[in-house]
């Protein structure tokens, strides 16, 4: 479910449905837009605003493996993606661009904060 998850307005029935079609040991994937990426954190109120209307649920990847333990699934990874230096707030009061080392500087830290845009889930059904 690549970028589809959010648009369900009514989850539970969605993952029970997910997981009465998944078997023992398989895999249910996907991505959604992260409420703990650097533009949920830089302006939550903005970040909100700004969502698209056909999205009803934002997920956060520390909720994630809670939520969906109560649909028999295991997080096996949790990958953060949609890592975007400029919309941290030092980047863009600075103007820097692809090429200055601020710029690189925090595509690093993004990473390795995990405070990427989106991200993807990986689970194993128990």
């Amino acid at each position: 479910m690549w970028f589809v998850i959010e648009h369900f307005a009514d989850l539970k029935p969605v993952l029970e449905k997910v997981s009465a079609l998944v078997k023992k040991g398989g895999v249910f994937a996907f991505s959604t837009p992260s409420g703990e990426g650097v533009s949920a954190r830089r302006n939550t109120k903005d970040f909100f605003k700004a969502s698209p209307s056909d999205h009803f649920t934002v997920w956060e990847p520390s909720r994630t493996a809670k939520i969906l333990r109560q649909f028999g699934f295991e997080v096996v990874r949790i990958v953060s993606t949609g890592h975007h230096p400029e919309r941290f707030p030092e980047v863009m009061r600075r103007g820097s661009s692809e090429d200055d080392f601020l710029f690189r500087y925090y595509g690093v830290v993004s990473r390795i904060l995990k405070l990427g845009d989106t991200f993807e889930v990986y689970c194993r059904k128990l």
